[in-house]
């Protein structure tokens, strides 16, 4: 801040210092709570819509994402919400279960649903793109590890690992080069 000369961009950066310091400041009261309700696999809810119940299923599918990927299903409506366990794009995989990850797409595949509504982006119709994804995932993990099994660091393998044969269906892909925090992982994993 001290280095800026030009106003606007100092006005700019005392802004968003000021946001910050506001942050922070309403961090301070906030009061962690323990929940009081928890699943394990699986909770039903149901909730009154005029004269019908709507079934509202809360599922934990198994590791993916993270630890605690819960899925949303309206059995009824045919809806799914995935959060971040399912995206239409390539999702960050610096906290994810690689391998757990594929079974868990496959449970989510078992469920009878005709839209899937993700964390970010727009809904996806059907199941197919749930394949595409457990499809990168299986090659990510196998070309990390052969490149591990190489000798190579974990951010060489990123630069390195070849995931183009995946840029049909995902556009952020443009030749070799993966994001290093999911091969980091994949290297913890591995070294398990």
């Amino acid at each position: 801040l001290s280095d800026t000369r030009d106003p606007q961009e100092r006005a700019a950066l005392e802004r968003r210092l000021k946001a910050q310091e506001d942050h922070m400041i309403s961090l301070r009261e906030i009061i962690p709570t323990p929940p009081n309700i928890t699943l394990d696999k699986k909770m039903t809810l149901f909730q009154k819509v005029g004269e019908h119940d709507r079934e509202i299923q809360l599922l934990h599918l198994g590791l993916g994402h993270t630890a605690g990927d819960v899925v949303v299903y309206l059995p009824q409506e045919r809806l799914v919400f995935t959060g971040d366990m399912m995206l239409p794009s390539l999702s960050y995989m610096g906290d994810s279960f690689p391998l757990e990850w594929v079974g868990s797409l496959e449970a989510l595949k078992g469920l009878e649903f005709d839209v899937l509504l993700p964390g970010h982006g727009a809904p996806v119709q059907g199941k197919e793109e749930i394949g595409f994804f457990q499809a990168y995932i299986s090659d990510l993990w196998q070309k990390t590890g052969a490149l591990k099994a190489q000798g190579l660091t974990a951010e060489e393998a990123a630069d390195r690992v070849d995931m183009s044969n995946h840029a049909t269906h995902y556009r952020q892909i443009r030749g070799p080069g993966a994001d290093v925090r999911a091969i980091r992982r994949i290297y913890a994993l591995l070294d398990e």
